[in-house]
């Protein structure tokens, strides 16, 4: 937690990753935590990946979920007379 309090904005600057160029990346860089630019960039393109496998997963299992009739899609809902 201590790390957390010393972190430093970096930004990313690799040609390789024109993806993530200009982002900024929060990560701590003193003696304890060095870790180089292209690390971080290869970091941040790691974590941007997953974060997209996850919702591809979320949106899969939603589409199986309302082919199976589990979840009715927001277009299909209609209300009813009370």
């Amino acid at each position: 937690m201590n790390l957390l309090k010393k972190a430093t904005t970096v930004i990313c600057s690799i040609q390789e990753h024109s993806e993530v160029d200009q982002k900024i990346i929060h990560l701590c860089l003193d003696s304890k935590c060095q870790i180089s630019k292209k690390a971080l960039c290869g970091l941040y393109v790691l974590a941007m990946s997953i974060m997209v496998i996850n919702q591809s997963i979320d949106l899969i299992w939603t589409l199986q979920l309302r082919m199976n009739g589990i979840v009715k899609s927001s277009n299909t809902i209609r209300k009813t007379k009370s």
